[in-house]
């Protein structure tokens, strides 16, 4: 198996060539993790708290469903966890720079405008309602209604969140 050859700084550090990064969807500040696979390897990959709680997400997306009648994604800070309701497998598509861009301002978020949810996306959500899921002081991603909610729809949202939140910490 041949590969890009880099050397380790004084400080450690090795440098993820641009190109892995770039169709890896690596971007500046987010967290990978690193295991030892044997005596001579290393394995290098993108870390996701909420990757760890698929069986789990995929729960709370389909309680989520039922209670609000409304689509709903949960993803991390890459691409779709779970997704209740949209009538199309996406779970493993990555999201969208727009919605990770939201899911990092850590604030509630409401469009009626149509924005792309996934990377190669051109379908039109309608409404959509973007709400962080944060653990520990960090963004880990998001709950994601599509639709016009109500007040229980939200509680109902915050419910899923805070229980995703106390798995997560």
């Amino acid at each position: 198996m041949a590969g890009i050859v880099r050397r380790i700084d004084e400080l450690g550090r090795i440098v993820i060539p641009k190109e892995i990064r770039r169709t890896m969807v690596i971007r500046d500040g987010e967290q990978l993790e690193m295991a030892q696979i044997s005596p001579t390897e290393i394995l290098v990959k993108k870390f996701s708290q909420l990757g760890n709680l698929n069986k789990l997400a995929a729960g709370y997306c389909r309680v989520l469903r039922d209670l609000t009648q409304k689509k709903v994604l949960i993803v991390d800070t890459t691409k779709v966890i779970a997704e209740g309701g949209l009538g199309k497998e996406i779970v493993e598509e990555l999201i969208s720079n727009k919605l990770y861009n939201i899911i990092l301002e850590r604030n509630n978020y409401r469009t009626t405008k149509s924005i792309n949810l996934l990377k190669n996306d051109t379908e039109d959500y309608g409404t959509v309602n973007i709400f962080p899921i944060i653990a520990d002081g960090e963004v880990c991603g998001a709950v994601v209604m599509i639709g016009e909610i109500t007040s229980d729809n939200y509680i109902a949202a915050r419910a899923v969140i805070g229980c995703a939140t106390m798995q997560l910490e």
